[in-house]
């Protein structure tokens, strides 16, 4: 394989799903921090609520992240969001190939 064909591998084997910018913003810190409440989340990344709603459901109905509510301040109800064994494979999966990538381009 010549390093063009390496490349364009890399490149067709990028997960698009979690390759999305506000997606891989989310994910990235879920995998850095573990659970977060996606309180914290909308305000570390600076997302609309609309915004992270519709990503979140994408990485729920992907199987990555799961929700659940705890109680917070106040007693109130929170949204907490982790991500799920297959999130995580996933993300890994996704760093490898950029780094793989990273070291095409080091190596140019």
């Amino acid at each position: 394989m010549n390093k063009t064909n390496d490349v364009a591998y890399l490149l067709r084997n990028l997960n698009s799903e979690l390759f999305n910018s506000k997606r891989f913003m989310i994910v990235s810190l879920l995998y850095i921090f573990g659970k977060m409440k996606l309180s914290e989340l909308r305000k570390i990344l600076g997302l609309s609520w609309g915004d992270l709603d519709t990503h979140i459901k994408k990485l729920v109905e992907q199987g990555y992240v799961e929700l659940w509510k705890e109680p917070g301040e106040k007693k109130v109800l929170e949204t907490v969001a982790y991500l799920t064994g297959k999130g995580r494979q996933e993300y890994e999966k996704l760093y490898d190939v950029l780094r793989a990538l990273s070291f095409q381009i080091e190596t140019k």
